[in-house]
């Protein structure tokens, strides 16, 4: 699996579990109308990502199935790649074996290989940007 494949099937399993942890569907983060919203929603989507992250980390997959809408629905690279529908019941051995799929990351002039995983570790902090659009630091 390539990581732009894993970094989509990330995503979508993210965007996913935002919409159902706020008990809505979406594929987009909702966009505050103030500054004291944004604050508020910052605020909120940092809690979320935290008990996500730990949850995550943790293998929690009851949690994770939790925060997700069934069936989640992914897709490949490409847009002609068909979508992949997974249930409930293959959530964990399929985010079992996602977790396990190489990642590689650009250090400096080396190519880092992580397993997703290991990768999730790492600090991540979600943040909303002026541009009123998710971005990750």
């Amino acid at each position: 699996m390539t990581p732009t494949l894993v970094l989509a099937l990330c995503s979508a399993l993210l965007l996913s579990a935002c919409s159902a942890a706020q008990g809505k569907p979406s594929t987009a983060f909702s966009t505050p109308k103030n500054a004291d919203n944004r604050q508020h929603s910052s605020q909120q989507l940092q809690t979320f990502f935290d008990a996500f992250k730990h949850a995550l980390i943790q293998r929690q997959f009851e949690t994770l199935q939790s925060y997700t809408h069934f069936p989640l629905l992914i897709r490949g690279e490409l847009d002609s790649s068909p979508t992949l529908s997974i249930g409930i019941e293959a959530f964990k051995p399929f985010f079992t074996e996602l977790l396990a799929e190489p990642v590689y990351v650009e250090q400096g002039n080396e190519l880092i290989g992580y397993t997703l995983g290991e990768l999730a570790q790492h600090s991540t902090t979600p943040n909303l940007d002026d541009t009123k659009q998710a971005s990750w630091q």
